[in-house]
């Protein structure tokens, strides 16, 4: 889905910039906008090659699993989690 959103978000960025409607293009806050999404945009493909980085030697199983990097419930413990760890406030 991460790539989803940055794929159509390069496209439609792309698109609004070339084309430039005249109503948006005329509206006073669209450079500042403009600027903003492009900037979400390179921190979001800069979040996608760091979580491929960081994952990239793993088993694809771990993907569906919620947590892509092994943890242990408590330090002391010698095993692998096998569940996800629940917080109780």
């Amino acid at each position: 889905m991460l790539m989803a959103g940055i794929v159509i978000q390069a496209i439609a960025y792309s698109i609004i910039g070339v084309l430039k409607p005249s109503d948006f293009a005329i509206h006073s806050f669209f450079f500042d906008v403009a600027m903003i999404a492009f900037a979400s945009l390179v921190i979001q493909v800069s979040g996608f090659v760091v979580i491929m980085s960081k994952t990239k030697d793993e088993d694809p199983a771990i993907y569906g699993q919620g947590r892509p990097f092994q943890h242990k419930l408590r330090e002391e413990d010698e095993e692998l989690a096998t569940r996800k760890p629940t917080f109780t406030a």
